[in-house]
């Protein structure tokens, strides 16, 4: 097996790209109206992001916008290339499964490492209601995956890793 062949049994970075922007802005636009229905995560979460990311001797007013950057970059440019080149060949063969582990093992990093590091602690422990905030980031993270998934799709034969197309 050649390299080539390698690059065929995945799904383009750029499809990927795409499919984790679209991912994203749907799953963000359900994390924040769910946030303001139920309450149980702040409405400052792109403030709360850039203030943990952001170099400290600049404006605080631009930590929402910060934050908000560091959200979609991460839902659309890391997480893609992270699921492309080292998660997707570890995954279920269906679709929907794929869509099920990806999200889930995104919700457990964000528990294990997102949440500590915006303050709220391992599952959300220092929030008023931690099961709540978790279990709502769970459902945020599942439909980013099922999204995800399902518009990255499955390899596209004579398509490379980069998304390009080569002669067979």
């Amino acid at each position: 097996m050649d390299d080539r062949d390698v690059d065929r049994e995945r799904p383009g970075i750029l499809r990927a790209i795409a499919a984790g922007f679209s991912a994203t802005i749907i799953a963000t636009g359900v994390l924040l109206i769910g946030s303001k229905i139920f309450g149980h995560l702040p409405l400052h979460f792109f403030a709360m992001i850039g203030q943990s990311f952001m170099v400290s001797n600049l404006s605080s007013s631009y930590y929402a916008l910060w934050g908000a950057v560091w959200h979609l970059n991460m839902g659309a440019i890391v997480f893609p290339h992270f699921y492309v080149l080292a998660y997707y060949p570890m995954m279920a063969k269906n679709l929907w499964l794929k869509g099920l582990e990806w999200g889930a093992g995104l919700w457990l990093f964000s528990q294990l490492i997102g949440l500590p590091i915006l303050g709220l602690g391992l599952f959300a422990s220092h929030t008023a209601s931690p099961l709540l905030v978790s279990a709502g980031l769970l459902v945020v993270h599942l439909i980013y995956g099922e999204l995800f998934t399902l518009l990255c799709g499955e390899p596209i034969p004579h398509e490379n890793i980069h998304g390009l197309h080569h002669a067979a």
